[in-house]
């Protein structure tokens, strides 16, 4: 009887070390590593600063005029904005960093303004008064760092490098003088590049499923595109012997974008 109480001791003494020395999986355990592709909606705002230098010349046998304006606005745009990106996230240790690819894509947001141009020698005889310029920004790629500490709900900082395309057009209210009028139209497009810094929010709702919402401020560098616009003198101007009107403008567009949104991903 001794015996048989022995050896039921030992046996429970040796499964309580047993169960001691084997560790017990946590129940909040996660893991953020592994590729990731995520979506998100929100919005854009686009702010532009636009500087505009135009010339006027004038070219007749007995004389050459030239005339000259420049001036900057700040015009604006905002519209709603849909993101998807993929990944990878490593979670070595206190931090989660994540580097991956992601895509802006946005509906119409052109913003116009109003700069006066330069003009004619003849008072109220060029036409050209004023030139309205429109930009509005395409779909927007790049490439994002982002560092949060490695919780499962972590704030988060991003870093991105950009790349966009915008479509711009200046148009000259009229052209020549003596009733011949319509608008000059140019228009082009600027490839333009620039860098992003944000914050966010994620969490990890299951081991695959989390959420998360930022916020972001780009600046897209600044290009400076040339155009002209040529009419042919009538009216007073060919009776002064004016062969030529040509109008030059130089615009240079300074774009910045302010977008935030909110979103899910799926962590394989």
């Amino acid at each position: 009887m001794r015996a048989q109480t022995v050896i039921v001791t030992s046996t429970l003494v040796s499964g309580l070390l047993l169960g001691a020395a084997t560790p017990v999986a946590a129940d909040n355990a996660f893991n953020w590593g592994g590729f990731y592709v995520d979506g998100a909606l929100g919005f854009r705002n686009t702010q532009y600063k636009a500087t505009n230098f135009s010339s006027y010349y004038e070219t007749a046998p007995t004389f050459t005029y030239q005339s000259a304006v420049s001036g900057s606005n700040d015009l604006g745009a905002s519209n709603f904005l849909g993101q998807i990106s993929a990944g990878w996230r490593w979670a070595p240790g206190p931090l989660v960093v994540g580097i991956g690819l992601f895509a802006d894509l946005a509906g119409s947001n052109t913003a116009t303004t109003t700069f006066n141009i330069a003009q004619s020698s003849i008072p109220g005889g060029s036409g050209f008064n004023y030139s309205t310029l429109r930009v509005k920004e395409k779909n927007r790629y790049g490439i994002s760092l982002d560092v949060g500490p490695n919780w499962r709900t972590h704030p988060y900082a991003k870093f991105s490098a950009n790349w966009a395309d915008y479509s711009v057009s200046t148009a000259a209210d009229s052209c020549g003088m003596g009733g011949t009028t319509g608008a000059v139209e140019n228009s082009f497009t600027n490839h333009q590049t620039g860098f992003g810094l944000g914050a966010g929010m994620r969490h990890l709702q299951t081991e695959n499923l989390y959420f998360f919402a930022e916020i972001m401020w780009t600046g897209m560098g600044s290009k400076t595109k040339g155009m002209s616009s040529a009419c042919a003198p009538n009216g007073a101007a060919a009776a002064l012997g004016i062969t030529s009107q040509t109008q030059t403008q130089q615009v240079k567009i300074s774009p910045q974008d302010f977008t935030g949104v909110m979103g899910v991903g799926w962590k394989f």
